[in-house]
């Protein structure tokens, strides 16, 4: 290397210093990033896992019901009356089933964007009674006589507004409702 280039008069036999500064802020925020983006991915991962327990639990509870059941249908010597209630119950699991798939279906697709949410303030109490009326009309609960639905809703409530999505909540509660019979 020539020396020449780096001399300057009169320094030469001076002792110097050359210092180098990088600044890594960037970097270190960008590697802070990165690291909460892995727990955060870890996080979810753990989660979903958690779910996918929860719900393979979920759909063999009526999957199971539907195989006994539909097992049991085949015996020729069941009274008519047997059959019927075996029915029942397999059409029961099999709507729960569905309404199990549904709501992962629904789950995935909030996550993946495809079905928004349209949030908006309303009563409680409307919903709930709604709700109710529903479920009386239909057939299957009128066919239910040891099962009375009564809304004990204390009157300083019913002015109790939230936001979310109204049909979610009616879902769960129509949901709760087929559960109970």
């Amino acid at each position: 290397m020539d020396r020449s280039k780096f001399r300057a008069s009169g320094l030469e036999r001076t002792p110097s210093t050359l210092n180098f500064f990088n600044d890594i802020t960037k970097k270190r925020e960008t590697e802070r990033q990165l690291k909460a983006a892995k727990e955060k991915a870890e996080k979810s991962d753990r989660l979903k896992s958690v779910f996918l327990a929860n719900m393979s639990h979920e759909i063999r509870t009526p999957m199971n019901a539907i195989m006994g059941f539909s097992d049991m249908l085949i015996n020729d010597g069941m009274s008519k009356e047997k059959q019927q209630d075996y029915l029942r119950i397999i059409q029961d699991s099999g709507r729960r089933l569905l309404q199990i798939i549904n709501d992962i279906l629904d789950i995935s697709k909030l996550e993946t964007g495809l079905l928004k949410m349209y949030p908006r303030t309303f009563t409680l109490y409307d919903v709930f009674a709604q709700s109710i009326e529903t479920f009386k009309k239909d057939s299957r609960y009128r066919k239910k006589t040891k099962l009375t639905l009564r809304m004990n809703f204390p009157a300083s409530h019913r002015g109790l507004k939230v936001r979310t999505e109204p049909g979610t909540v009616c879902g769960s509660l129509l949901t709760i409702f087929w559960i109970m019979r």
